[in-house]
């Protein structure tokens, strides 16, 4: 591969992944307005995509985590309740629900990004967006997930990319 293909393909990633940075955001946000309002993270998610100015790609991905979300709700839940046994599901701040729930679904069941890179990413979007202990609550809570459900070899394979 020549270094200008290289280059390319570097940069090409680094896109990828900003984008997926931000429809996890994107996703997280929805699903926190759609916990505070009661409307449906589907009719949210249309008025984001007629309102403008959200790259397609990023509504694309953050419409597939919604789906992924919605279409596993039982399953993670049930995760997030025996990661975190202290902790009642409706006792955990939205904010932090919101980011264990599109973490667990990437983790255990997108298959294209990395555990590693799923946890990551969650921990750094409850950085931004949750209090004082969201970054370390999630992180304990996934990394327990990954840990009880992901075989050692593909928790390290996160230099694929997110």
């Amino acid at each position: 591969m020549s270094d200008r293909s290289s280059q390319n393909g570097s940069r090409e990633r680094r896109q990828r992944n900003a984008r997926r940075h931000q429809a996890r955001i994107l996703a997280m946000q929805i699903l926190y307005e759609s916990e505070v309002t009661g409307h449906s993270s589907a009719e949210i998610l249309v008025r984001t995509q007629s309102s403008g100015g959200v790259p397609e790609s990023t509504l694309a991905y953050a419409s597939a985590l919604l789906a992924g979300v919605r279409a596993r709700g039982n399953d993670i839940v049930a995760e997030i309740e025996q990661g975190a046994p202290e902790f009642p599901i409706d006792g955990i701040a939205i904010v932090d629900r919101t980011v264990l729930q599109i973490g667990v679904f990437e983790s255990l069941y997108a298959g294209d990004v990395p555990p590693r890179v799923a946890v990551n990413e969650a921990v750094e979007i409850a950085r931004e967006y949750g209090g004082e202990s969201s970054a370390r609550f999630v992180n304990g809570v996934l990394g327990g997930i990954v840990d009880r459900h992901v075989p050692e070899s593909r928790r390290r394979a996160g230099d694929r990319g997110s």
